[in-house]
Protein backbone atom coordinates (compact mmCIF):
# COMPACT_ATOMS: atom_id res chain seq x y z
CA UNK A 1 0.00 0.00 0.00
CA UNK A 2 2.91 2.82 1.34
CA UNK A 3 4.68 1.65 -2.14
CA UNK A 4 1.23 2.34 -4.47
CA UNK A 5 1.13 6.05 -2.67
CA UNK A 6 4.99 6.65 -3.47
CA UNK A 7 4.70 5.55 -6.70
CA UNK A 8 1.52 8.13 -7.11
CA UNK A 9 3.61 11.10 -5.80
CA UNK A 10 6.90 10.24 -7.45
CA UNK A 11 4.53 10.51 -10.72
CA UNK A 12 2.87 14.19 -9.53
CA UNK A 13 6.06 15.55 -8.76
CA UNK A 14 7.52 14.61 -12.33
CA UNK A 15 4.40 16.06 -14.00
CA UNK A 16 4.90 19.77 -12.00
CA UNK A 17 8.79 19.61 -12.62
CA UNK A 18 7.97 18.97 -16.44
CA UNK A 19 5.47 21.86 -16.42
CA UNK A 20 7.72 24.10 -14.10
CA UNK A 21 10.70 23.28 -17.02
CA UNK A 22 8.52 24.34 -19.89
CA UNK A 23 6.83 27.32 -18.42
CA UNK A 24 10.64 28.91 -17.35
CA UNK A 25 11.92 28.31 -20.68
CA UNK A 26 8.86 30.71 -22.11
CA UNK A 27 9.17 32.62 -19.19
CA UNK A 28 12.81 33.63 -20.07
CA UNK A 29 12.27 33.78 -24.14
CA UNK A 30 9.80 36.20 -22.80
CA UNK A 31 12.19 38.29 -20.86
CA UNK A 32 14.96 38.48 -23.69
CA UNK A 33 12.10 39.56 -25.77
CA UNK A 34 11.12 42.23 -23.72
CA UNK A 35 15.03 42.93 -23.48
CA UNK A 36 15.28 43.22 -27.33
CA UNK A 37 12.87 45.84 -27.45
CA UNK A 38 13.91 47.97 -24.60
CA UNK A 39 17.48 47.73 -26.13
CA UNK A 40 15.74 49.18 -29.55
CA UNK A 41 14.01 52.52 -27.34
CA UNK A 42 16.85 53.22 -25.82
CA UNK A 43 19.18 53.38 -28.86
CA UNK A 44 16.11 54.82 -30.80
CA UNK A 45 16.59 57.66 -27.82
CA UNK A 46 20.35 57.67 -28.24
CA UNK A 47 20.05 57.77 -32.05
CA UNK A 48 17.36 61.16 -31.70
CA UNK A 49 20.08 63.13 -29.10
CA UNK A 50 23.02 62.14 -31.93
CA UNK A 51 20.98 63.29 -35.04
CA UNK A 52 20.77 66.63 -33.65
CA UNK A 53 24.37 66.71 -32.54
CA UNK A 54 25.14 66.38 -35.89
CA UNK A 55 22.64 68.67 -37.81
CA UNK A 56 23.93 71.05 -34.86
CA UNK A 57 27.75 70.02 -35.65
CA UNK A 58 27.01 70.67 -39.74
CA UNK A 59 25.91 73.86 -39.20
CA UNK A 60 29.11 75.09 -37.17
CA UNK A 61 31.32 73.59 -39.76
CA UNK A 62 29.34 75.59 -42.35
CA UNK A 63 29.43 78.34 -40.27
CA UNK A 64 33.46 77.94 -40.24
CA UNK A 65 33.74 77.11 -43.86
CA UNK A 66 32.08 80.24 -44.97
CA UNK A 67 34.37 82.28 -42.94
CA UNK A 68 37.83 80.28 -44.19
CA UNK A 69 38.08 81.88 -47.74
CA UNK A 70 38.48 85.50 -46.33
CA UNK A 71 40.67 84.58 -43.21
CA UNK A 72 42.94 82.36 -45.52
CA UNK A 73 42.84 85.37 -48.41
CA UNK A 74 44.20 87.95 -45.35
CA UNK A 75 47.03 85.23 -44.17
CA UNK A 76 47.88 84.91 -47.71
CA UNK A 77 48.21 88.56 -48.19
CA UNK A 78 49.56 89.22 -44.91
CA UNK A 79 52.43 86.35 -46.13
CA UNK A 80 53.40 87.98 -49.46
CA UNK A 81 53.70 91.85 -47.31
CA UNK A 82 55.93 90.32 -44.77
CA UNK A 83 58.59 88.89 -47.97
CA UNK A 84 58.16 92.19 -49.44
CA UNK A 85 58.95 94.07 -46.25
CA UNK A 86 62.05 92.03 -45.18
CA UNK A 87 63.31 91.87 -49.11
CA UNK A 88 63.08 96.16 -48.95
CA UNK A 89 64.47 95.97 -45.82
CA UNK A 90 67.77 93.93 -46.65
CA UNK A 91 68.39 95.89 -50.13
CA UNK A 92 67.63 98.97 -48.53
CA UNK A 93 68.35 98.94 -44.55
CA UNK A 94 67.19 101.84 -42.97
CA UNK A 95 65.25 102.45 -39.96
CA UNK A 96 61.90 103.15 -41.98
CA UNK A 97 62.50 100.13 -43.86
CA UNK A 98 63.41 97.65 -40.85
CA UNK A 99 59.95 99.57 -38.86
CA UNK A 100 57.98 98.31 -41.91
CA UNK A 101 59.16 94.76 -41.72
CA UNK A 102 58.41 94.40 -38.07
CA UNK A 103 55.06 95.69 -38.87
CA UNK A 104 54.23 93.45 -41.67
CA UNK A 105 55.65 90.39 -39.66
CA UNK A 106 53.09 91.12 -36.73
CA UNK A 107 50.28 91.78 -38.85
CA UNK A 108 51.52 88.51 -40.54
CA UNK A 109 51.71 86.47 -36.97
CA UNK A 110 48.27 87.73 -36.07
CA UNK A 111 46.83 86.45 -39.42
CA UNK A 112 48.56 83.17 -39.34
CA UNK A 113 47.08 82.40 -35.77
CA UNK A 114 43.59 83.74 -36.76
CA UNK A 115 44.08 81.27 -39.87
CA UNK A 116 45.18 77.89 -37.81
CA UNK A 117 43.00 78.81 -35.16
CA UNK A 118 39.70 78.48 -37.69
CA UNK A 119 41.60 75.46 -39.46
CA UNK A 120 41.99 73.55 -36.12
CA UNK A 121 38.34 74.43 -35.03
CA UNK A 122 37.28 73.00 -38.13
CA UNK A 123 39.32 69.83 -37.92
CA UNK A 124 38.03 69.23 -34.48
CA UNK A 125 34.42 69.88 -35.49
CA UNK A 126 34.49 67.55 -38.65
CA UNK A 127 36.30 64.53 -36.43
CA UNK A 128 33.41 65.40 -33.97
CA UNK A 129 31.02 64.79 -36.88
CA UNK A 130 32.68 61.67 -37.84
CA UNK A 131 32.43 59.70 -34.73
CA UNK A 132 28.76 60.72 -34.09
CA UNK A 133 27.98 59.81 -37.89
CA UNK A 134 30.12 56.15 -36.85
CA UNK A 135 28.44 56.16 -33.79
CA UNK A 136 24.94 56.97 -35.60
CA UNK A 137 25.65 53.96 -38.28
CA UNK A 138 26.13 51.47 -35.04
CA UNK A 139 23.34 51.83 -33.78
CA UNK A 140 20.99 51.72 -36.63
CA UNK A 141 22.96 48.53 -37.54
CA UNK A 142 22.03 47.03 -33.53
CA UNK A 143 18.30 48.43 -34.14
CA UNK A 144 17.85 45.80 -37.37
CA UNK A 145 19.76 43.15 -35.65
CA UNK A 146 17.39 43.19 -32.43
CA UNK A 147 14.52 43.42 -34.91
CA UNK A 148 15.25 40.31 -36.13
CA UNK A 149 16.03 38.57 -33.63
CA UNK A 150 12.62 39.84 -32.41
CA UNK A 151 11.40 38.48 -35.33
CA UNK A 152 12.68 35.02 -34.56
CA UNK A 153 11.96 35.14 -30.67
CA UNK A 154 8.35 35.72 -31.21
CA UNK A 155 8.00 32.18 -33.68
CA UNK A 156 9.66 30.68 -30.97
CA UNK A 157 7.61 31.85 -28.27
CA UNK A 158 4.26 31.21 -29.84
CA UNK A 159 5.59 27.32 -30.87
CA UNK A 160 6.66 27.20 -26.97
CA UNK A 161 3.00 28.45 -26.34
CA UNK A 162 1.22 25.69 -28.69
CA UNK A 163 3.36 23.10 -27.52
CA UNK A 164 2.29 24.16 -23.83
CA UNK A 165 -1.12 23.93 -24.92
CA UNK A 166 -0.69 20.54 -26.52
CA UNK A 167 1.04 19.18 -23.03
CA UNK A 168 -1.65 20.19 -21.39
CA UNK A 169 -4.42 18.40 -23.08
CA UNK A 170 -2.16 15.55 -23.27
CA UNK A 171 -1.57 15.38 -19.88
CA UNK A 172 -5.33 16.08 -18.82
CA UNK A 173 -6.42 12.31 -18.96
CA UNK A 174 -3.31 11.15 -17.25
CA UNK A 175 -3.90 13.37 -13.91
CA UNK A 176 -7.31 12.12 -13.87
CA UNK A 177 -6.03 8.97 -13.80
CA UNK A 178 -3.89 9.76 -10.96
CA UNK A 179 -5.87 11.76 -8.81
CA UNK A 180 -8.58 8.44 -8.87
CA UNK A 181 -5.68 6.01 -8.06
CA UNK A 182 -4.48 8.14 -5.26
CA UNK A 183 -8.20 8.59 -3.80
CA UNK A 184 -8.27 4.49 -3.81
CA UNK A 185 -5.06 4.90 -2.13
CA UNK A 186 -6.08 7.52 0.44
CA UNK A 187 -8.85 5.13 1.22
CA UNK A 188 -7.13 2.21 1.82
CA UNK A 189 -4.35 3.85 4.10
CA UNK A 190 -7.84 4.98 6.08
CA UNK A 191 -9.27 2.24 6.25
CA UNK A 192 -5.62 0.73 7.71
CA UNK A 193 -5.31 3.66 10.19
CA UNK A 194 -9.10 2.71 11.46
CA UNK A 195 -7.72 -0.92 12.02
CA UNK A 196 -4.88 0.37 14.06
CA UNK A 197 -6.89 3.13 15.96
CA UNK A 198 -9.54 -0.33 16.54
CA UNK A 199 -6.33 -2.47 18.50
CA UNK A 200 -5.28 0.71 20.12
CA UNK A 201 -8.23 1.44 21.90
CA UNK A 202 -8.77 -2.48 22.75
CA UNK A 203 -5.31 -2.07 24.61
CA UNK A 204 -6.15 1.02 26.51
CA UNK A 205 -8.73 -0.22 27.64
CA UNK A 206 -6.68 -4.04 28.83
CA UNK A 207 -4.27 -1.56 30.21
CA UNK A 208 -7.43 0.57 32.72
CA UNK A 209 -8.60 -2.57 33.60
CA UNK A 210 -5.29 -3.56 35.11
CA UNK A 211 -5.08 0.00 36.98
CA UNK A 212 -8.04 0.20 38.69
CA UNK A 213 -6.59 -3.03 41.02
CA UNK A 214 -3.92 -0.72 42.37
CA UNK A 215 -4.06 1.93 44.46
CA UNK A 216 -4.34 5.23 42.51
CA UNK A 217 -1.99 7.83 44.31
CA UNK A 218 -2.87 11.73 43.11
CA UNK A 219 -0.46 13.80 41.34
CA UNK A 220 0.21 17.03 43.06
CA UNK A 221 -0.22 19.93 40.60
CA UNK A 222 2.85 21.59 39.46
CA UNK A 223 3.26 24.96 41.15
CA UNK A 224 5.57 28.31 40.37
CA UNK A 225 8.39 28.38 42.91
CA UNK A 226 8.38 31.96 42.91
CA UNK A 227 4.35 32.91 42.28
CA UNK A 228 4.99 36.95 42.72
CA UNK A 229 8.00 37.04 40.53
CA UNK A 230 7.99 39.24 38.12
CA UNK A 231 10.09 38.89 34.77
CA UNK A 232 11.28 42.19 33.41
CA UNK A 233 11.11 42.42 29.70
CA UNK A 234 14.58 42.61 27.99
CA UNK A 235 15.29 46.66 26.92
CA UNK A 236 15.32 46.77 23.05
CA UNK A 237 19.06 46.66 21.68
CA UNK A 238 19.26 49.88 19.66
CA UNK A 239 19.98 49.13 15.79
CA UNK A 240 22.89 49.90 14.23
CA UNK A 241 23.00 52.62 11.36
CA UNK A 242 25.26 51.88 9.19
CA UNK A 243 27.96 54.63 7.70
CA UNK A 244 27.12 56.73 4.91
CA UNK A 245 29.31 55.44 1.87
CA UNK A 246 31.10 58.51 0.21
CA UNK A 247 31.47 58.91 -3.13
CA UNK A 248 35.30 59.01 -5.02
CA UNK A 249 35.98 62.58 -6.25
CA UNK A 250 34.98 63.01 -9.97
CA UNK A 251 38.54 64.78 -10.85
CA UNK A 252 41.29 63.11 -10.03
CA UNK A 253 44.97 65.26 -10.06
CA UNK A 254 47.32 63.14 -8.57
CA UNK A 255 49.52 60.71 -10.71
CA UNK A 256 49.06 58.34 -8.56
CA UNK A 257 45.46 57.77 -8.31
CA UNK A 258 44.79 58.25 -11.91
CA UNK A 259 47.38 54.90 -12.30
CA UNK A 260 45.32 53.23 -9.29
CA UNK A 261 41.59 54.22 -11.32
CA UNK A 262 43.17 53.34 -14.14
CA UNK A 263 44.17 49.54 -12.92
CA UNK A 264 40.77 49.49 -11.22
CA UNK A 265 39.00 49.96 -14.36
CA UNK A 266 41.18 47.14 -16.23
CA UNK A 267 40.23 44.27 -12.94
CA UNK A 268 36.53 45.42 -13.48
CA UNK A 269 36.68 44.43 -17.12
CA UNK A 270 38.96 41.55 -16.72
CA UNK A 271 36.39 40.20 -13.92
CA UNK A 272 33.53 40.21 -16.32
CA UNK A 273 33.50 36.72 -18.22
CA UNK A 274 29.64 37.04 -19.82
CA UNK A 275 31.39 38.52 -22.83
CA UNK A 276 28.12 40.70 -23.36
CA UNK A 277 28.01 43.01 -25.22
CA UNK A 278 26.13 46.71 -24.78
CA UNK A 279 25.79 49.75 -26.77
CA UNK A 280 28.03 53.11 -26.33
CA UNK A 281 26.91 56.08 -24.42
CA UNK A 282 27.65 59.50 -25.34
CA UNK A 283 29.27 61.67 -22.81
CA UNK A 284 28.20 65.53 -23.76
CA UNK A 285 30.61 68.00 -22.42
CA UNK A 286 29.51 71.60 -21.49
CA UNK A 287 31.94 74.32 -20.74
CA UNK A 288 31.10 77.94 -18.63
CA UNK A 289 32.96 80.66 -18.06
CA UNK A 290 31.11 83.43 -15.69
CA UNK A 291 28.04 80.80 -16.21
CA UNK A 292 27.55 81.50 -19.50
CA UNK A 293 28.17 78.85 -21.80
CA UNK A 294 31.26 79.40 -24.13
CA UNK A 295 31.01 75.68 -25.99
CA UNK A 296 29.43 72.32 -26.01
CA UNK A 297 30.60 69.21 -27.82
CA UNK A 298 29.64 65.53 -27.76
CA UNK A 299 31.70 62.61 -27.83
CA UNK A 300 31.41 58.37 -27.33
CA UNK A 301 31.76 56.58 -24.48
CA UNK A 302 32.81 53.43 -25.76
CA UNK A 303 31.35 49.80 -23.83
CA UNK A 304 34.50 48.03 -22.80
CA UNK A 305 32.82 45.32 -20.32
CA UNK A 306 30.72 44.70 -16.99
CA UNK A 307 29.11 48.16 -17.47
CA UNK A 308 32.40 49.61 -17.74
CA UNK A 309 32.62 52.77 -19.82
CA UNK A 310 35.71 54.94 -21.27
CA UNK A 311 36.19 58.14 -23.68
CA UNK A 312 38.87 60.46 -24.27
CA UNK A 313 38.19 64.13 -25.21
CA UNK A 314 39.65 67.51 -25.32
CA UNK A 315 38.55 69.93 -21.98
CA UNK A 316 38.71 73.38 -21.68
CA UNK A 317 39.54 74.94 -18.19
CA UNK A 318 37.35 76.47 -16.03
CA UNK A 319 33.52 74.73 -15.06
CA UNK A 320 32.88 72.11 -17.02
CA UNK A 321 29.24 70.25 -16.63
CA UNK A 322 29.49 66.29 -17.99
CA UNK A 323 25.93 64.64 -19.32
CA UNK A 324 25.66 61.22 -19.58
CA UNK A 325 21.74 60.51 -19.65
CA UNK A 326 19.99 61.49 -17.17
CA UNK A 327 23.12 61.47 -14.39
CA UNK A 328 25.25 65.09 -14.75
CA UNK A 329 28.56 65.65 -13.13
CA UNK A 330 30.45 69.24 -12.51
CA UNK A 331 34.20 69.48 -12.51
CA UNK A 332 36.28 72.59 -12.48
CA UNK A 333 39.19 71.84 -15.11
CA UNK A 334 42.51 73.84 -13.60
CA UNK A 335 43.57 76.62 -15.75
CA UNK A 336 46.96 75.35 -16.49
CA UNK A 337 44.80 72.37 -18.72
CA UNK A 338 44.73 74.75 -21.73
CA UNK A 339 43.15 72.22 -24.53
CA UNK A 340 44.27 69.19 -22.61
CA UNK A 341 43.00 65.78 -23.40
CA UNK A 342 41.40 63.71 -21.04
CA UNK A 343 40.33 60.30 -19.97
CA UNK A 344 36.46 60.00 -18.49
CA UNK A 345 35.58 56.72 -16.96
CA UNK A 346 31.61 55.34 -15.73
CA UNK A 347 31.28 52.66 -13.33
CA UNK A 348 28.14 51.50 -14.47
CA UNK A 349 27.46 48.42 -12.12
CA UNK A 350 24.82 50.01 -10.38
CA UNK A 351 22.89 52.23 -12.91
CA UNK A 352 20.91 54.16 -9.77
CA UNK A 353 24.26 55.59 -8.04
CA UNK A 354 26.69 55.29 -11.17
CA UNK A 355 30.48 56.24 -10.55
CA UNK A 356 32.01 58.84 -13.42
CA UNK A 357 35.70 60.26 -12.58
CA UNK A 358 37.67 62.24 -14.75
CA UNK A 359 41.51 62.79 -15.06
CA UNK A 360 44.09 64.59 -17.57
CA UNK A 361 45.89 61.88 -20.33
CA UNK A 362 49.19 63.05 -18.91
CA UNK A 363 48.67 61.88 -15.65
CA UNK A 364 49.27 58.33 -16.90
CA UNK A 365 51.61 57.03 -19.30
Amino acid sequence: MFNKIFKTFASCAAFILASSSFAGTLAQEQVQLKQYQNEIAELSSVNGDIAQNITELEQDIAKLNKKMPAIESSYLEQQKALKEAEETAKNNPSSSTEGKAKNASFKFYLAERKYKKLDNNIAQAEQQLSEMQVALASNKKQIEQNKSRIVISDEYIKKLQYDQKNQLQASEAAKSRRQQELQRVQQDQLAAEKEIEALKEQLRLAELKAQNTAKQVAQPKARPAFPDAVVEEAAPVAAVVPDVVKQSPTLITDRDEASKALEALDQRVAADNSRSKKINKILHIKTYSNNELIKQSSHTMKYLSNDQYRAKAQVRPGTNKLIIGSNSWTVEIPSEDKRDNYYFILDNREAAKPEFKAYNSSLVK
